[in-house]
């Protein structure tokens, strides 16, 4: 007798540690069956979607990932639908704001249900830095515009999508004359203002099918896509030369 009550008692002191570690957790943790509806959520997961408390329960977890929006519908299969590993999908607050999120899951048969419990994370900063990183790589520090590799990317594209299709395109390699002149003479500062300069007038001169990229020191490019003759082309690098 007195071995089965200790083995209850460290059932429960082990339960009680779990639960402080689920509560404890940044991660925002929800347990739902398998029609959707929450049963269980930490206090990580009402901070994460704006709820008081466990005004959270009893929801359906759709109106917090809409792409779980179809558990329990006719011929779905809700629980294998979801148990591949980590995945981004997208959550929502109560008040209707959209983030982006990492949710990983698993589930367990208690014969009568099967419940489903996602740990959700927040992963906004994440794709902040990844937007910054990507426009960092593709665009230009001085003028704002893409970059080489930015260029030679959409140059590829246009040439497998536009290019095989009309037989028409163009590319046009601009160098500013004399620029050395104005580094030389009214120095770097004043180089990188006419840079930035010419860049802003190539763009707002430039139709809405048109590429301009600063390719390097002083030289622009531009890719016209779907460019009807040749005619349109040499219009379009009169209007840049003046």
């Amino acid at each position: 007798m007195q071995k089965l009550r200790s083995l209850m008692q460290g059932l429960d002191s082990r339960s009680e540690f779990m639960h402080g570690v689920v509560e404890g957790s940044v991660d925002a943790i929800v347990t739902f069956d398998q029609n959707g509806v929450i049963e269980a959520a930490n206090r990580s997961a009402a901070r994460l979607f704006g709820f008081n408390g466990d005004d959270i329960l009893g929801r359906s977890v759709g109106e917090l990932l809409p792409s779980l929006d179809n558990l329990g519908a006719e011929n779905d299969t809700p629980v294998t639908k979801i148990l591949d590993g980590v995945h981004e999908s997208s959550g929502r607050t109560m008040q209707g704001q959209s983030f982006p999120v990492d949710i990983s899951s698993n589930s367990i048969d208690l014969g009568e249900k099967v419940l489903i419990t996602a740990i959700i994370r927040d992963i906004t900063l994440r794709k902040q830095q990844q937007h910054q990183l990507e426009r960092k790589a593709n665009l230009d520090d001085l003028t704002g515009l893409p970059n080489r590799t930015f260029l030679k990317e959409r140059l590829a594209a246009c040439i497998d999508d536009h290019f095989h299709d009309t037989g028409h395109g163009g590319l046009l390699l601009i160098d500013l004359n004399q620029f050395k002149e104005i580094n030389d003479t009214l120095g770097q500062d004043v180089g990188d203002d006419v840079l930035s300069e010419v860049g802003r007038r190539f763009s707002s001169m430039l139709p809405a099918d048109a590429t301009v990229a600063r390719f390097g020191g002083d030289e622009f490019a531009v890719v016209l896509e779907r460019n009807g003759d040749k005619r349109r082309t040499l219009d379009i690098a009169t209007a840049l030369a003046q």
